[in-house]
């Protein structure tokens, strides 16, 4: 019985040494496509003065596709007014965070991350004709 509980205690683990630092990885990975993508996204933002319907659905698609969201899972909030040149044009893209945890009952309990989020600010270079 001793022998049993070892191997329990041992194998589980081992599951954790084995498969977390991937799970930390995947968490890194959509962190940084998310930054990325609405770095792109304010870029684009930035020229036209404001973040418009098709810039948006573009880094939607863009996440839903790399990431295997649906496009209503990712929320935007960000400036969609019309911005002069030298104002600040700010944008905030989420998306859920999934399970960051291997063994969550054990180890994580629930999850305090629930979604990641970035954030993005920028000059605005629109010049009204």
């Amino acid at each position: 019985m001793r022998q049993v509980i070892m191997v329990l205690l041992i194998s589980t683990l081992f599951l954790v040494y084995m498969f977390q630092p991937f799970l930390n990885e995947v968490y890194h990975l959509r962190n940084l496509a998310l930054q990325t993508t609405l770095d792109r996204g304010i870029e684009k933002a930035a020229v036209d003065g404001r973040f418009t319907e098709p810039t948006i659905n573009e880094m939607k698609t863009t996440l839903a596709n790399q990431l295997h969201f649906s496009p209503e899972e990712v929320t935007f909030s960000g400036t969609t007014g019309v911005t002069p040149r030298g104002g600040y044009i700010e944008g905030t893209l989420e998306i859920p965070a999934g399970q960051l945890w291997i063994l969550p009952s054990i180890f994580g309990g629930a999850n305090d991350i629930k979604e990641l989020r970035a954030y993005a600010k920028q000059m605005s270079e629109y010049i009204a004709r």
